[in-house]
């Protein structure tokens, strides 16, 4: 969940040129801190999978590994699904345009 409103927001404000570009750095933190917050008591806020198996590797026990591999990969694909599939904007849809150079 938390890996899925992550990429859901920085897919969002890094490449729609709807979005301005000052305000991507404060929504991909703010997503960031809701991220933690909501997923910090459940699975101790694993968004990043290296660190949830660094401690795991040092401590030798290796409890649900694979859901921590496993469901930052399917959330990010999802969430660049959603987004592809619903959220893009029309005229964005089959063109290569990159925003940051114009070209």
């Amino acid at each position: 969940m938390a890996a899925f409103v992550l990429v859901l927001v920085v897919v969002a404000v890094a490449t729609d040129s709807r979005v301005p570009r000052g305000i991507a750095a404060v929504a991909i933190g703010a997503a960031l801190a809701v991220a933690i917050v909501i997923s910090g008591p459940v699975s101790g806020a694993g968004v990043n999978p290296a660190r949830a198996i660094g401690p795991m590797i040092l401590t030798g026990q290796f409890p649900d590994w694979w859901a921590y591999l496993a469901a930052p990969v399917a959330g990010g694909v999802a969430a660049v699904a959603l987004y592809d599939g619903f959220l893009r904007a029309e005229s964005a849809r089959g063109e290569d345009h990159d925003i940051r150079t114009g070209a």
